[in-house]
């Protein structure tokens, strides 16, 4: 073997390389505070604190009623997540859920997947932020 080629896994590292996924997470602050604008500090702060705690259940039965092909759960699941993305200003959060849907809608396997995947990244995302 010659030292001038590369070795065969060496491309298969560069493939997986590039399919690692480059999700951002964008906030909205003004539809953040829109939702929260007319609570008292300390409403505004345990109504974040729900949020955050929400989100973090809702993500689990994404997860789990994926794994079960429990579709109704998923897309209960889902529709909350929309819901929650938009009231926490995470926009990505909330298409996320809109894709699932819309999977879902077109009975494609392959998307929902990879869309139950993305919201799932995201997801992780919006609950390690600070102040989520």
């Amino acid at each position: 073997m010659s030292r001038s080629s590369d070795p065969p896994n060496a491309h298969a590292v560069a493939d997986l390389i590039r399919l690692t996924p480059r999700d951002r997470l964008r906030q909205d602050e003004g539809q953040r505070e829109r939702h929260l604008r007319t609570m008292e500090d300390d409403a505004w702060s345990k109504e974040q604190q729900r949020i955050h705690e929400e989100t973090a259940f809702r993500l689990t039965a994404v997860k789990q009623a994926y794994d079960r092909f429990d579709f109704p759960d998923l897309e209960a699941a889902a529709r909350r997540l929309r819901k929650l993305g938009v009231q926490s200003g995470l926009p990505d959060v909330a298409r996320a859920a809109d894709h699932i849907l819309d999977a879902m809608a077109q009975r494609d396997t392959v998307a929902l997947g990879a869309t139950v995947a993305r919201m799932l990244r995201l997801g992780q995302m919006a609950l390690d932020l600070p102040n989520s």
